[in-house]
């Protein structure tokens, strides 16, 4: 983990269900999400769990984020 100002700990790895809240999604989008390579997942040697960076949860988000035009009066 990454120190991050002091004492506090930044967390850099999520599991499926924390990376699942953090976007908004079901686990079942979030595991069809990695299947179709949108958001990449770590795979855990010696175990068929994922993990999710912090940047790619981030870097999800800011490629998926919508803009709305100003309306006009």
């Amino acid at each position: 983990m990454k120190k991050s100002g002091g004492s506090k700990m930044e967390k850099l790895l999520f599991n499926s269900t924390e990376a699942a809240k953090l976007l908004g999604v079901s686990i079942n989008y979030l595991t069809r999400l990695v299947k179709d390579r949108e958001l990449n997942g770590v795979l855990l040697p010696g175990r068929k769990q994922l993990r999710f960076t912090r940047h790619d949860i981030e870097r999800f988000i800011q490629a998926h984020r919508v803009t709305f035009p100003e309306q006009v009066s």
